[in-house]
């Protein structure tokens, strides 16, 4: 590479650096035993370190990994100039880094490229330091160089798939707002005899929407959960303010993940896990979640009967539905007021079912939130579980708190119940089944261990989403796999032909084009029995199992997959797997 004159004079002795453990390391201690312990250390580094003469601008010193990176033998390496090895297109950066090592004697975070001897760039971060004489004078800079690649590329897919997630949101939403204004369009247009049914359809209709919508947001956000882990494992130690951006990045798309297990819990599609818990218990500790959460102009009263009150239900889900009564409550409240809570035992006989119009006779524990608001007239009450329907003003409110109250009871066999009158505030109970099963001890979470590598075992990933297929095989080529790719069910059968004798795990999406992955499965199980499979899909696991038949062997990660669980399932699927 041949450089000008002047530019040469302004970036002339450059680099900077870390410590040269060879040198310094036996200067320090003398022995030729300490002095091989460091050589061994500096040689084989993961990191490249190069060493620099400011007044030639030429290498003396880099370490093994340095000539491993860059296809340079040592004897082509040292005394070349270092700008020999900087990408043209950094040059720039190159000069404004070495004005900042003048005055300072170190840089730090730069981020430049070099070329490698086949005409490769490789994504350096760049920190180096200056080693001075006794006069001040700079006498060398080194350096070293953490090759960031694959995050830089990482990043990028990031950006790009961010872009791609808000269009498709706006997509999505702009089709709810218009199934939104078709159903509230009917519900006026019908007669009161054909209530219960159009319900029962709109409820429906719904579900496959909120289905589809689960199925498009989990894809996206695998992706970037994915790519934010991925770049975070990449970052160096000092890179704080990148990784707390991140953590942002992978919050949100937490939040994401939980907002869409909302929408499946409203339209009842959403696998709830029951467990026996004592629901006094679980309320007291609710209680100062809310007092943190709720406005100080509301007062909080509690009674809480004081014995077990066991009912069979999903934690996630008594969570859910304390929360929204208590937002339901403050919004009922906008000047303050008493928000009540009352949990004991209840019972409902024949006779109360039959006059209320709702129930089952038997045993319960009863939740009751009340509040001191303005309450509800009896038109508005028997609005109150439609969806989308709220006295709310426009953007304040989804309308569907209720709804998403009413779908978690059914799926959990209980009941809901609201009281309420005009001037006289609201109360709204819910009613669940009483049972003698004891809950489950709690445990304290375990420390995440770090997910087992791969030993070069050959996968085949077969994913329509081209997205995902990358973060995929980042993921696992990563942990130590050799990775094969399919871009639909029939792609994936035919990539599988040409390589049967050393694939053997294949990850399939479920719902692919052309061919579905249980479609796949039996294909290749035919031909080859003992492969193994993971199934993987973005729908809800109600909606695959009533829509397509699954060998119930085969283990299923939902998306989004947490890149940790991937690859511990994969290493313990992998260790199943008999010689082939």
């Amino acid at each position: 590479m041949q450089h000008g004159d002047r530019t040469k004079e302004q970036l002339d002795g450059e680099l900077t650096a870390v410590r040269d453990p060879v040198s310094e390391g036996a200067a320090q201690d003398g022995s030729s035993a300490s002095e091989e312990q460091y050589r061994d250390l500096y040689e084989n580094a993961p990191d490249m370190m190069v060493s620099v003469d400011p007044a030639t601008a030429t290498i003396v010193q880099c370490n093994r990994t340095t000539l491993t990176k860059l296809g340079y033998s040592r004897e082509e390496i040292i005394g070349r100039s270092i700008f020999d090895l900087y990408h043209p297109d950094c040059l720039e950066d190159v000069a404004k880094a070495f004005q900042a090592f003048k005055r300072t004697g170190e840089v730090c975070e730069a981020l430049l490229q070099v070329t490698c001897k086949d005409g490769e760039k490789i994504d350096v971060s760049l920190s180096a330091s200056a080693v001075r004489d006794a006069d001040g004078t700079i006498v060398r800079s080194r350096s070293v160089w953490r090759d960031v690649t694959d995050s830089r590329r990482a990043e990028r897919e990031l950006r790009k798939t961010k872009g791609e997630l808000e269009r498709r949101i706006a997509e999505r939403t702009e089709k709810l707002l218009e199934v939104n204004e078709k159903l509230a369009s009917e519900i006026t247009e019908r007669k009161e005899a054909q209530e219960a049914l159009r319900h029962a359809q709109k409820i429906e209709a719904l579900g496959r929407l909120t289905s589809g919508l689960a199925h498009d947001f989990n894809n996206l956000l695998t992706v970037i959960q994915t790519n934010a882990t991925l770049i975070a494992d990449d970052l160096p130690p000092d890179a704080t303010q990148t990784r707390s951006e991140l953590r942002d990045v992978q919050d949100a798309a937490r939040h994401g993940a939980t907002l869409v297990e909302k929408l499946l819990s409203f339209s009842r599609r959403g696998m709830l896990s029951l467990k026996p818990l004592d629901l006094a218990g679980r309320v007291e500790r609710l209680s100062d979640t809310l007092r943190r959460l709720l406005p100080a102009s509301i007062e909080i009263q509690s009674s809480i009967e004081d014995r077990p009150l066991r009912i069979e239900a999903d934690p996630d889900a008594i969570e859910q539905i304390v929360m929204n009564l208590a937002n339901n409550a403050r919004d009922a409240m906008p000047n303050g007021g008493i928000l009540r809570i009352d949990v004991r035992r209840a019972s409902l006989d024949e006779e109360r079912c039959r006059r209320q119009g709702w129930g089952t006779a038997g045993k319960y524990v009863r939740l009751s939130v009340s509040d001191s608001g303005d309450g509800m007239d009896e038109a508005t009450k028997e609005k109150i579980f439609e969806p989308f329907f709220t006295t709310k003003a426009a953007g304040e409110g989804t309308g569907l708190g209720m709804t998403i109250i009413f779908g978690l009871m059914k799926q959990q066999k209980g009941f809901v119940d609201v009281e309420s009158a005009v001037g006289r505030g609201t109360t709204i109970s819910v009613y669940f089944p009483l049972t003698s099963q004891e809950p489950e001890p709690v445990t304290p979470p375990q420390a995440e261990e770090k997910p087992p590598r791969g030993e070069g075992e050959t996968i085949l990933l077969i994913e329509d989403e081209e997205a995902l297929r990358r973060a995929g095989k980042r993921v696992l080529e990563r942990y130590g796999y050799s990775v094969l790719l399919g871009v639909d069910g029939e792609d994936g059968f035919r990539v599988f032909k040409g390589n049967s004798s050393r694939i053997v795990l294949v990850i399939t999406d479920i719902v692919m084009p052309k061919m579905s992955g249980p479609e796949v499965h039996d294909m290749i199980r035919k031909e080859t029995p003992d492969v193994r499979f993971i199934y993987t899909s973005g729908y809800s696991a109600n909606d695959i199992h009533s829509g397509v038949p699954l060998d119930p062997t085969v283990p299923f990660v939902s998306k989004p997959w947490a890149l940790s669980a991937l690859v511990a399932l994969v290493r313990e699927v992998l260790d199943e797997v008999p010689s082939r």
